[in-house]
């Protein structure tokens, strides 16, 4: 039997690792979102033989000022400067991670 008040359980979202994959998510749906043709109907021809991450790269590189302003709306205060949202600075681990992946792959 247990005694005592059994506290609320909470947690706190600080594991980059977490909040990078979130990142992630949201930047590919957003663009999407913007690009249908890409990713259209669970279909990622495009997305991996056509253009699909040059537009994708592409689309990161201009920066886009909604995507930041989902990300900080997502993502605790305390981590945007851990995880480099206002700079966009993540975009390089996941440009390298995808790259990488491409290249297992081959």
């Amino acid at each position: 039997m247990i005694t005592g008040k059994i506290g609320i359980p909470l947690f706190t979202v600080r594991n980059e690792k977490v909040i990078l994959r979130h990142i992630f998510a949201v930047a590919l749906s957003d663009f999407f979102a913007k690009q249908v043709d890409v990713y259209n109907s669970n279909n990622a021809d495009v997305l991996l033989n056509g253009d699909g991450w040059e537009r994708f790269c592409a689309y990161l590189e201009s920066k886009p000022e909604r995507l930041k302003e989902i990300l900080k709306a997502s993502i605790p205060d305390n981590m945007h400067s851990v995880m480099e949202i206002m700079d966009y600075s993540w975009t390089n681990k996941l440009i390298l991670l995808f790259s990488h992946q491409m290249m297992v792959l081959v």
